[in-house]
């Protein structure tokens, strides 16, 4: 059986599966000029559509939104992975109790989705997508933050209900290691990226070097 662990100090990861978390709406020549388009992933960047063309310009104040790069990029890992996850516990095997349950898989399945999503409504936030937010990392943070906490939640939930059925053996013992790892990557990586941003959200003023 493969590990499902995961390495999250690796803060950045390249190919398709971070590109799909772009939501692509490719510019033509019909688009209007401003138009919202690829996200190039990275935060610091305006995407617009400029005669029919994406272009990806620099914020304004660049200095002052580089430092939420390291939480964007921790969400840029967590997100595929957390899919990959949850594709991955609706593929164990069930049976009747004591055995893993369809009800528990399911659950868990649900809860993996919609950590899922509160991931990608972080990355939305963290990269510049919603307008009323602003460029600066501090208003970014503080505006992710909600969605962050929800995040740790549900990672705490499917922590729980993986722990719940590890104690009375309904999963085989290597099973058992790599939902036990996976989980504990879950919360550490949601934890790191909480930390991160009540930290930049303290940040009162940004100085030029």
């Amino acid at each position: 059986m493969p590990s499902w662990g995961l390495a999250l100090a690796i803060f950045i990861a390249a190919g398709a599966d971070l590109v799909s978390l772009a939501h692509a709406q490719p510019c033509t020549p019909a688009s209007v000029d401003g138009t919202v388009c690829d996200d190039d992933l990275d935060p610091c960047t305006d995407d617009r559509c400029d005669d029919g063309v994406c272009e990806h310009r620099s914020v304004g104040f660049l200095e002052a939104c580089v430092p939420v790069l390291t939480p964007f990029q921790r969400v840029l890992v967590l997100a595929p992975f957390t899919a990959r996850f949850a594709t991955q516990v609706g593929a164990l095997p069930v049976g009747d109790p004591p055995a893993f349950t369809s009800g528990q898989r399911a659950a868990l399945v649900n809860d993996l989705t919609a950590l899922g999503a509160q991931f990608d409504l972080v990355r939305h936030t963290l990269a510049g997508r919603d307008e009323a937010v602003g460029d600066t990392a501090q208003n970014r943070a503080t505006a992710a933050l909600s969605d962050t906490h929800e995040a740790l939640r549900l990672a705490a939930l499917v922590r729980a209900l993986v722990r719940a059925a590890i104690r009375v053996d309904q999963f085989p013992a290597a099973t058992a290691r790599e939902l036990e790892r996976s989980t504990a990557d879950l919360g550490r990586g949601t934890r790191a990226v909480k930390r991160d941003l009540v930290r930049l959200r303290k940040v009162s003023q940004v100085f030029r070097p």
